[in-house]
């Protein structure tokens, strides 16, 4: 039942009809309230559909019962984009316990990016100064991590072309 639940919703949400999906593993969750996989498969269409705040609730019932890389990934995402940042934090100590620096650092360095704009946007240019050091120095861990992945050079010259504009 469960996986065929998960299937459909899944294939709702392709279909552009995430709001049935959602509805479907909602009914779902009423009616088996200790599964899991409910919990990670409606975090994750809530996720996909920007709904961070909802999302984080479910993926983190779901990752921490079920100890999912992915599901880990994405709470610690939903934590941030919906500034749970301190959260954010603590369940990212909790993962760091799997064997992904690269991860790990990519983790750290959204935290800190998000941290520093949103400090910055307060007027806090000393703590959003301080977060922006430690979102680049996050992104050299992941480039040391695995040097071949583009994305954080790209995102490291970018921080840095961003700071010489304004000077």
């Amino acid at each position: 039942y469960i996986h065929a639940v998960i299937t459909a919703a899944n294939f709702l949400h392709a279909e552009g009809r995430s709001q049935q999906s959602v509805s479907m593993l909602r009914d779902a969750k009423e009616q088996e309230p200790e599964r899991h996989e409910i919990d990670g498969a409606l975090g994750t269409i809530l996720y996909l559909t920007l709904n961070y705040e909802e999302a984080a609730t479910y993926l983190g019932n779901s990752a921490v019962a079920l100890n999912n890389e992915n599901l880990y990934s994405m709470w610690i995402e939903s934590l941030v984009f919906s500034s749970q940042f301190e959260a954010a934090e603590l369940a990212l100590k909790e993962f760091k316990s799997g064997n992904n620096p690269y991860g790990n650092a990519t983790l750290q360095a959204l935290i800190s990016r998000m941290k520093s704009e949103q400090l910055l946007a307060q007027g806090d240019i000393t703590g959003g100064t301080a977060e922006l050091i430690l979102y680049r120095n996050y992104l050299q861990e992941a480039i040391n991590a695995n040097p071949a992945v583009a994305v954080p050079y790209t995102r490291l010259a970018k921080s840095l072309l961003n700071e010489y504009r304004l000077t």
